[in-house]
């Protein structure tokens, strides 16, 4: 019955697809280890397009790093719908500090976006300094997250995500939960009655 509960639960909320990391949110759009050249398979500097489909009707978009003994940049960042228009960042981002303390910065890169880039130092490996903003998305449109990385030194790891936000379920979702809910509730009347009898 927990199971019935819970799945009829996660049908109405929506859930949401694990990074690579268990402590990043979201859905992870790029990882990448020692960037620089030690050992990866990326040339130095890079641009980058990746894509996503929106779930709901806002997404988050999070860029996560460290680098101990350089700096990892993503400049030129910009996240538009992938049949065009215009950038959806802002300039500046909102900023959450690695556990052990923070070596990075976001400054005016230049590039012409509008969105300010990323600079990401640290002190520990595996421990991210948290860059992100959150814009309304449309369920089910394409977006495209575009990047210019900069990466220099080792240990270093850089990791871009995207996190839905709670989405508004449509009424036809309503409505399977309800039914959902109901054959529940028979299903425990039914065998209440049937323990009864016996």
């Amino acid at each position: 019955m927990k199971r019935i509960l819970v799945a009829a639960m996660a049908a109405v909320c929506g859930t949401t697809t694990a990074s690579a990391h268990a402590s990043l949110p979201g859905l992870t759009l790029f990882d990448q280890a020692d960037w620089a050249g030690f050992g990866s398979t990326y040339s130095k500097n890079e641009a980058f397009t990746e894509s996503f489909k929106a779930t709901a009707n806002e997404t988050t978009l999070a860029f996560y790093g460290y680098d101990v003994s350089g700096s990892d940049d993503p400049v030129d960042i910009s996240m538009t719908p992938a049949a065009g228009g215009a950038n959806l960042l802002g300039s500046t981002w909102s900023f959450t500090p690695a556990a052990s303390g923070s070596a990075s910065l976001q400054f005016y890169d230049g590039w012409g976006t509008g969105t300010n880039g990323l600079a990401f130092g640290g002190y520990t490996p595996g421990d991210f300094d948290e860059y992100y903003q959150t814009v309304a998305t449309t369920i089910g449109q394409k977006y495209a997250v575009g990047f210019f990385l900069e990466g220099f030194g080792s240990p270093a790891e850089f990791v871009v995500t995207v996190n839905p936000g709670a989405a508004v379920p449509e009424p036809a979702t309503w409505t399977l939960a309800l039914i959902g809910f109901g054959a529940a509730g028979a299903a425990l009347r039914t065998r209440r009655r049937t323990s009864v009898v016996a």
